[in-house]
């Protein structure tokens, strides 16, 4: 019939309450799905974090960030803080 009914309309709400959960707090879906883009100011243009290949970026909520990289054989972690200062 193409109208809203009750089911539609609870359906909307929840979507628009995980949506605002997701973007809104300490985990956001959206740095998760986007990692690198998150530390695009910590990653070279080439897909290198301190001079070193890039093996996994994971977020881990909130601030932190998960690199492992790649030297020759050896392999090495790395967390990443976001820290932003109010002035």
């Amino acid at each position: 019939m193409g109208g809203w009914n009750e089911g539609n309309y609870t359906n909307g709400i929840f979507l628009l309450t995980i949506l605002g959960i997701s973007s809104c707090g300490s985990f956001n879906l959206l740095k998760d799905f986007n990692e690198e883009n998150g530390l695009k100011e910590f990653i070279s243009k080439d897909h290198k974090f301190k001079g070193q290949e890039i093996i996994e970026i994971d977020y881990k909520g909130t601030d932190p960030y998960y690199i492992q990289t790649k030297e020759e054989e050896k392999t090495r972690p790395y967390i990443v803080m976001r820290y932003r200062s109010v002035s």
